[in-house]
């Protein structure tokens, strides 16, 4: 089914978002909360088993994130841009906020087997548009599909992803401007997936 957007079939990057208008980016956004919306509403009947499993805690130091503190340190130890901001104190201490506030947000998940199926991982490369047209006309990549995520934190990612790629594309202008920019796009895009 992807091969036959190929030809016409646009993702919504910050290019594609350079060269079309507002009310372009409105519509297509939309559409994609709505397609999304019915995504879920079809996999909320799948019972199957074959499913992207839970995600597993990175438990810092204690199963696996350590090892990834110690491979950034490794790498950024060498002659490289980022040596001196990455290996400051306060870095590490980020790192190991995120991984906290990431575990934190893993454990505080209600059971799997209380949520519905959902798509994690919908971003502007999962997703076609048909060019000059309105509509999202494919989502794709099921891989995405699992019980991991809540329908709230899967919506909040997707909304996350797209819209900074359309804002990201617009000119920049005042603080203030940008964020009733991202405000509006937020609203638009969690009205549309309500109403479908």
């Amino acid at each position: 089914a992807v091969y036959r957007f190929l030809d016409d079939g646009v993702m919504f990057g910050r290019e594609y978002a350079k060269n079309v208008d507002e009310n372009m980016i409105l519509s297509n956004l939309g559409s994609l909360a709505r397609n999304l919306a019915r995504l879920h509403a079809a996999a909320s009947h799948y019972s199957g088993s074959n499913s992207a499993q839970q995600n597993k805690s990175l438990g810092y130091l204690a199963e696996g994130a350590g090892d990834i503190l110690l491979a950034f340190n490794t790498l950024f130890a060498k002659d490289h841009e980022f040596t001196e901001i990455w290996t400051s104190d306060d870095n590490q201490k980020v790192f190991q906020q995120a991984v906290k506030e990431y575990d934190d947000w893993l454990n505080n998940l209600p059971p799997k087997s209380n949520r519905p199926y959902v798509m994690y991982d919908l971003h502007p490369f999962n997703a076609f548009f048909q060019e000059g047209s309105k509509e999202c006309n494919l989502i794709f990549d099921y891989e995405g599909l699992s019980k991991s995520w809540t329908e709230d934190d899967a919506v909040a990612f997707a909304i996350h992803r797209f819209i900074r790629e359309a804002v990201a594309a617009c000119n920049p202008g005042p603080d203030a401007a940008v964020r009733g920019k991202i405000r509006g796009l937020v609203q638009h895009m969690i009205q549309e997936y309500k109403n479908e």
